[in-house]
Formats: structure tokens, sequence, C-alpha cells
């Protein structure tokens, strides 16, 4: 080999040398390491790690070592993307100063192209600027405006141009910092996080949460249903933002002008046209109707405002709440005669003193306290009216009484679905929900004193559904009060409601419950504050119930939008010389038409008629309920903002969706300072490993 020869292979592996970059928290999916292994990379290309550091202080720290090993090519790989073994040298081949693969990336919707075009819009007759990601190409090598970093392949003068021009460092998470840290950095408008929230509640599985209490790993809901907090952010901040407040929850939420708000944008009402739909009465064209993601400071008067629509979820409710409940407190009853079926249907013919035995043996086996013999007799009578034993009662000659016989007459029907029992079960938690309390060992519900069949109604329902007798408290001039002594039920309904009134929520379980258990749980709270009254100049007439918590009345909100009512929800603060002077009441209202719905779906016996109703503006559209604005104001604030970050990236903020927009810090950074142009080679696709599917059976990671 000629000198020559050997200067030109030295230069030609240093130009292709590949300094693979990968931020890592310290463990690695089995399929993303065996393919990791397989990669192929140029003479003199080196890996580097660095482990358990945040993501924008672990790339610059790659940049730099990769910089003083003096390689040319400094690639970024994300450890959840799997790629073909060829993926580094087939970008390396087209010698671009920025070119990235072709993966899918999780976003708030979904699994997306992580590769993302600036496309104008025209909605209703404006235009607007989007990233939008890519959908489709026409050729192998596309230009882009941003992209992720988990197959990213940058030259080093890129660097070498951007340190020139700014000191910034090339990676940084722009959110969660201050405006104070941000200015001292010298970073500018255009590279800042665009997504910061001042502080509001959080619709979270167990009630409303203010932003700034939420932690890591809290369950919210979002408008797919059930997301996880992955982070949480706070910074100072000092400008303009937006105050928004919905016609039909006036409760209004303020953000800052970036936020992004889920709206429904291009709904007209004509005349004539192709596509219709009528809703309360008005012809409605949803042709050019889509739902889209705004900045608060491009909110139009036109938008309307989603709110999900929940659907029922196997995974977050019970199927059976009588015998859930049941089986949390150890109801005695159905527990107990079960036991003694269990028993006679081994035996089919057993004398009443050896059943007993037996029932012992087995309740101490099982770890259950054995009732009495009294008790055990009303076991006996109940599975006797069930008609599944008889018990055959006598007297000898002498006429004296012999020991019953129990013998098995018809087999139980293991599958009880216990129907009425949760009905009233779900009907009684209602009635907690709206006028009970829990203190010590007692649970009561407190009535009016005009209401006394429904006081005997409740009583009747608590012997049957726990087991206890229940016994009143009479106070003529005030209330009716319904008590009994149950220490594990009063503890449960503390755990699931709340400890007073001020502090009631509706469990978890119950939102996402079938509608044959809402509709119980919604008759009861309207039997215990429900009410029609009449509005407007028309008197019409409408179902209403005042509440004295919002996370209470937000979560009737989302019940009730699951039935397809379209309720409307207010704030009040009660006047001097009313009962709790100065405190906040929430007033639910139900109007026209859905009045008339719910008064036939709970039951209730009002008599509304169908005059004069209430001509809605909200209306549902693909399974949302989608509410006009009532007013967008802008204000000057100071103060705290915060932001949070959930696993599809939007959340429920006082029942109104919203979410967080995505960091492309990079990717603007050296547009600003470098001038690069971005590409994507869509040959070079790379694998999330949330998108791979394997079987029980075991697939061949080749195979991916």
């Amino acid at each position: 080999m000629t000198a020559w020869e050997y200067l030109r292979i030295k230069r030609l592996k240093k130009e292709n040398s590949v300094a693979v970059c990968i931020p890592h928290q310290g463990t690695v999916p089995t399929e993303w390491a065996i393919k990791f292994k397989e990669l192929l990379l140029p003479e003199g290309s080196n890996i580097y790690l660095v482990r358990g550091a945040p993501i924008d202080v672990a790339r610059n720290e790659l940049v730099q070592i990769a910089l003083e090993n003096d390689h040319s090519w400094i690639f970024f790989m994300d450890s959840d993307i799997i790629l073909n073994r060829n993926a580094v040298l087939t970008l390396l081949s087209h010698r671009l100063p920025v070119v990235s693969g072709l993966y899918r990336a999780k976003k708030r919707d979904g699994f997306y192209w992580c590769a993302y075009v600036e496309t104008e819009l025209e909605i209703n007759g404006k235009k607007e600027k989007r990233f939008l990601p890519i959908e489709s190409w026409n050729t192998r090598i596309i230009k882009v405006d941003l992209v992720g970093a988990g197959c990213l392949l940058i030259h080093r003068d890129v660097f070498k141009i951007v340190r020139k021009n700014t000191d910034l460092p090339f990676f940084l998470w722009t959110k969660g910092r201050s405006e104070k840290e941000l200015d001292k950095l010298g970073v500018p408008k255009e590279l800042r996080g665009l997504c910061v929230l001042p502080g509001h509640d959080v619709m979270t599985l167990e009630g409303l949460v203010p932003i700034e209490d939420v932690e890591i790993g809290t369950k919210v809901m979002t408008h797919k249903g059930v997301g996880v907090v992955e982070r949480k952010f706070s910074r100072d901040y000092k400008g303009k933002v937006i105050k928004i407040t919905p016609t039909h929850i006036r409760l209004p939420i303020t953000v800052t002008p970036e936020h992004k708000i889920y709206v429904l944008r291009g709904f007209k009402r004509k005349s004539i046209f192709t596509y219709r739909e009528r809703y309360a009465g008005r012809i409605c064209d949803f042709s050019d109707a889509e739902f889209v993601w705004v900045e608060a400071k491009n909110l139009q008067p036109t938008d309307y405002l989603v709110h999900p629509v929940l659907k029922h979820d196997p995974n977050l409710t019970v199927e059976n709440p009588y015998e859930y409940i049941t089986s949390i407190i150890e109801l005695s009853i159905d527990k107990h005669c079960d036991i003694v079926y269990s028993i006679l249907s081994k035996l089919k013919t057993i004398k009443w003193r050896k059943l007993y035995e037996l029932y012992v043996t087995t309740c101490t086996n099982l770890g259950e306290r054995p009732r009495g013999k009294r008790q055990f007799s009303k076991y006996l009578k109940t599975l006797e009216d069930e008609g599944l034993i008889v018990v055959k009662r006598g007297r000898d000659r002498l006429g004296r009484f012999i020991e019953p016989i129990i013998e098995l007459k018809m087999q139980r029907n293991t599958k009880n679905s216990h129907k009425e029992e949760n009905r009233l079960l779900m009907e009684f938690l209602g009635l907690y929900f709206s006028e009970g309390c829990a203190s010590g060992k007692d649970v009561n519900i407190c009535l009016g004193h005009h209401e006394k069949d429904l006081a005997s109604h409740v009583a009747d329902t608590m012997e049957l559904l726990f087991d206890r007798r229940a016994h009143f408290v009479n106070k003529p001039e005030h209330a009716i009060r319904v008590c009994i002594s149950h220490k594990r039920l009063a503890e449960l309904l503390r755990q699931w409601f709340g400890l007073n009134a001020k502090s009631k929520r509706v469990p978890s379980w119950i939102l996402f419950a079938k509608d044959d258990y809402i509709i119980p749980f919604l008759r009861g709270v309207w039997l215990g504050d429900g009410f029609m009254t009449y509005v407007g100049s028309y008197k019409r007439k409408i179902l209403g119930v005042n509440l004295a918590t919002k996370t209470g009345a937000l979560q009737l909100f989302t019940l009730l939008v699951r039935l397809r009512m379209r309720p409307s929800l207010r704030e009040y603060t009660q006047p001097k010389k009313a009962f709790g002077a100065g405190n906040k009441i929430y007033h639910l209202r139900i109007h026209g038409i859905d009045a008339i719905r719910l008064n036939d779906l709970l039951e209730l016996g009002y008599d509304i008629d169908t005059r004069a109703q209430y001509k809605f503006r909200a209306f549902f559209y693909k399974d949302k309920l989608c509410i006009p604005i009532s007013n967008i104001e802008t204000i000057s604030y100071t103060g705290k903002v915060y932001d949070l970050s959930v696993s599809d990236n939007s959340y429920l903020l006082e029942g109104i969706t919203v979410h967080n927009s995505e960091d492309f810090y990079f990717c603007r950074l050296i547009k600003l300072y470098g001038g690069f142009n971005i590409y994507v080679d869509t040959a070079v696709i790379g694998h999330h490993i949330g998108l791979l599917k394997l079987s029980q059976s075991g697939v061949s990671v080749c195979d991916i």
C-alpha cells in the first residue's frame, strides 16, 4: 500500500466515522438490544451512552463527547426505536447535513410519523399555519420542518456553525423553566415552550385536583378516556393570558396564548346543503367540521369547546356492584347463604343440627365468623323462600317436635346477577351522595320532614341490602334521619364519597359503570337534592340540583353527558340572609326536551310539557359534547403557571379538553442560527417498541 493510498483510506475513515449517541434510563427492551447488536457501522465509529440524566442534558453531553473524539457524524438513537441493520449506512450515503429516518412516535391520538411539515389551512375564511405529521409522500427524500431525535444523523459542521452564531445549548427542555431563567440563557421567544397553564382544577379519577397539587402518576381524564401524568412543569410568567368562558360550564379557564384547546371548527348552519344533521330543531352543516387543536390566541367565537362522552370501561368499574360491596364489607346474609347451599349441594339431605355443625366448620376454615342458630335459621328461610330447599318439620307420636330435615329441591343458578339488589344499591348510593353522611359507625340519610314515604323506602332498602335494622331520628321542625350502624360500610362510604358535604365526590368506578347503574344512581341524587322549577318569561319547566362541591357538580355533569343530556352548570354565592351565607353553590340544570327525557328515564313523576322549549346551543357530534364559547378575554397576569405532560398529551381542565404542545427546540435552533434544512429518508423505517405485537408463542426479532 502506497503512502497516498494509506492517507486516502485514513481520510475516508475519518469522514465516515459515526458517533452513535444513546440517552437512556438504565434498561432497554430485549428486542431493541438484539437488533442493536446487528447494527452496521462504518469503520472508526463508536458508541456512547449517557444514563439517567435529563434528556436535554444527556444529548448535550453526548454531542460534546462526539466532537472531542473527532467524529464527523453524530447519530442520535432512542432506546425504544428498533432500526434495520443498514439504517446508519443508508442515511450516511446521502451526505446531507441533517437527515432522519422515519418512525412512529406516540402522541395524543395514537402513533404518528415523527416528521412534521408546516401547512397553511383555510378555516372559516381565515388562513392558519400548523405543523401536521406527514401522511404520504411521492419521493424517497422529503423536506420537513420538524423531526424527532429517535433516528437522526447530523454532521459535525452543523454544531460548529450554530456555535459561531449563538452560545445557546444545542438541546434544551424549555418547558418547566421560569421566564427569568430563559431570559438569563438568552433563549428567544421562538424557541421557548409553547404550553404553560395557570392554576386550575384538573379532573382526575379521585375528583378535582388543583394543577399545582397534581402528582406524577396521577390518573386524569382525557378526551379519549384516562391518561397518566408523566411530568409536571411550573415557571414564573409575566404577560398576557386568555380567559375563556364556555356557555354550558360557567367555570372560566385561563391559559397562556400559545396553549392549545381542543375545539370543533368549521360547523355551519345552512338551509340547503349536502350533508346535514338536526340538533334542537336547527339544521346544521358538518361537511367542513373537524376537531382540531387551536392555540388560545387564535380561538374564534364560532369555535366549540369539547367535553368528552365517557364510555363504559370494564377495567375501571365493577360489573356487579352488589357483590363487590358485599365482598369488601363482608355482609353476612348472602355470603352465609352461599356457604349453607354449598354444603347442601353435596349432601342433598341432612338433619338440621348436623348441617349447623358443618356450617360452623366451613366458616372457620374460610376465616369467617359463624353466626348463631337464630341467624342460621334466617339463612335457611331465605333459601326456602327462593325455592332451593325444603325444610321438613313434624311431630312424633307423642306430639313432640322432631328435628327438621333439610332437602335440596333444585339447583341454584350460580351466576346470580342481583339485578334488583344492584338497582337498589345504586339508588341508595345516589341518595347518600346527595343527602348522606357517615360518622363513626353510623350511616345516615337526612331527609325533609315532609319526605316520610321516602324515609320508609330508604329504611327498607337499607335493611334489605345491608342486613341491618334501620331506625329513625325524628325532628319534626327540621328533618328525618334514617340511620343504620355498620362500621365497615361507614368507612367505605367515607373513602368513596368524602368526609363531609364540602368534599363530596362520585367514586371513579361509577363514572365508568354501565348505563343501567348510572340511571338509578342519578335517580337517587334527584330524590335527595333534585327539584323542578320555572325559569324565563315563558315559565319553562326545568330539572335542577344544587351541590356544595365543584367536584361533585362536574362529575354529575359528566354522568348526564353520558346519557346524552346537555346540562348547564353555574356557580353562585349564597346571599347574606340565606343558609350557609357566603358559601359557593353549584347549580346544575336540565332544560327542554332533555328535562322531559330525564324525567321519564329516572321515573321522577314531574309534569313537564313541551311548550316553549329551550333552544340548545350545545350539541353532540362524534361522541363529544360541543359547547359554544360565551366570552374570550385577554388579561394581564404575573405569577406562577403550570402544565402537565400526560400519556396522550391531553387532560380536562374544569371540564374542557386542553393539551400541551410538543417541544422541538433543536429543529428550530438549527434553522434560526444555521439556516439548515431537515430531510427525511422514507426508506429508513424504524419501529416503535410500543407498536410491536408479539404472539404468545413468540416471534423472531429478526422478522420485525
